[in-house]
């Protein structure tokens, strides 16, 4: 959305400022001023199609598998769950792709941390395991232990291996 309305300002500003140097030049004669209603028109489809496609096409090329890594769900987009994103991009251990965050914070809902999408809050953890289907879930999350115990739980009961990252005090 954000991106919708920067094209639209952009363009909007671009079609102003020609239709005021070609009013002041030309006193729009022999120029049509539909020209700038069309030109804004199809400029705005034509950037919006292709910023659209794009990010289709990056989406795509992200969600293909690549032989043996393992797809990882992160719960916490905080501090913690950035920190658990860099862990994996460097980890030893294997490939790791995280696909999506969980975070109860509703401000933080279809944001992006580190270029990965925060997918829904801990209570749609089942729903996203099935549309996701994650390999592993590293919790994250800066909550109480009955909270982290709770999700622990959920996880076994999913059949999902899980880790939780435990940081010093």
């Amino acid at each position: 959305v954000g991106d919708l309305v920067a094209i639209l300002r952009a363009l909007t500003i671009g079609t102003a400022i020609g239709a005021l140097g070609l009013l002041l030049l030309y006193r729009f004669e022999g120029y049509s001023r539909a020209v700038f209603v069309f030109d804004l028109l199809l400029a705005s489809v034509l950037l919006i199609g292709a910023r659209s496609f794009a990010l289709w096409l990056r989406q795509w090329f992200a969600a293909r598998p690549r032989s043996g890594e393992r797809r990882v769900l992160i719960v916490g987009a905080t501090e913690r769950g950035a920190v658990a994103l860099r862990l994996l991009a460097h980890a030893a251990s294997g490939p790791y792709r995280a696909i999506g965050f969980l975070d109860d914070d509703p401000g933080k809902r279809y944001r992006r941390v580190g270029g990965v999408s925060v997918v829904g809050t801990t209570r749609d953890l089942e729903a996203v395991v099935r549309r996701l289907s994650p390999d592993l879930i590293v919790l994250a999350v800066d909550a109480d232990r009955a909270d982290v115990d709770r999700l622990r739980a959920e996880c076994e009961g999913l059949g999902v291996e899980h880790r939780e990252l435990l940081t010093p005090v």
